[in-house]
């Protein structure tokens, strides 16, 4: 089960995956991290790091396959 973790040293308060489970997006103190889930494990494949505040609050747009991100 270890080869499944990601070690988080910071707070991340938001998560949301998209439709089909292969995107998480996670919201850590004031930066956005990205992640592809592919054959079992979670690769980052972008940080977000230009918001000013916490992120409390992350959504996922179905139909659009973006996200939104609320303070």
């Amino acid at each position: 089960m270890k080869e499944y973790l990601i070690k988080q040293d910071e707070w991340c308060g938001a998560i949301a995956f998209n439709k089909d489970s292969s995107i998480l997006v996670a919201g850590c103190n004031k930066d956005i991290k990205v992640f592809q889930y592919i054959q079992g494990k979670l690769n980052q494949v972008q940080l977000l790091s230009e918001h000013t505040d916490y992120v409390h609050t992350l959504n996922v747009m179905k139909k659009y396959k973006q996200f939104g991100i609320w303070k």
